[in-house]
């Protein structure tokens, strides 16, 4: 148990660290390659819905009930006392899968040739890790 309450304090710690030297952005995957994810939108879609923002929520993330049922589907799977049936069929499941990344991957598709790079939450990062990182090493090979 104290393993388990240490490594989520590592995860959290780690990301607050992440999100720090980072200007406050969220996403590694942004963070690091300035590409947004195919989550992109989802935090704050959360925070619109948690406001009773519906039309706000669908509009940065669409899919926003998707990571919802991902994390019940996990979360009742691995419950010691609770054994449902459906759950552990659904887990167990290529197909449930399938029709959860499917609808993900298209909808990033889309999203990427609508909105990519001007439009929050879709739009490019210039600020990226990576492209900092080789403009450091151009900027060091062209001082020699």
């Amino acid at each position: 148990m104290i393993k388990k309450i240490k490594n989520i304090l590592i995860i959290v710690l780690s990301f607050i660290i992440f999100t720090i030297l980072n200007n406050g952005n969220l996403c590694y995957f942004k963070a690091t390659i300035g590409f947004p994810c195919p989550g992109c939108g989802l935090t704050r879609s959360y925070l619109c819905l948690f406001k009773g923002d519906l039309k706000g929520a669908f509009y940065y993330h669409p899919l926003f009930l998707l990571p919802l049922i991902v994390f019940m589907v996990f979360f009742l799977y691995y419950q010691p006392f609770i054994e449902i049936k459906i759950v552990k069929k659904l887990y167990n499941s290529k197909v449930f899968w399938i029709c959860i990344l499917i609808p993900l991957a298209i909808l990033y598709v889309i999203r990427l040739i609508l909105f990519f790079p001007n439009v929050e939450p879709m739009n490019y990062n210039e600020n990226n890790i990576l492209l900092n990182t080789f403009k450091h090493i151009f900027n060091l090979i062209k001082r020699k």
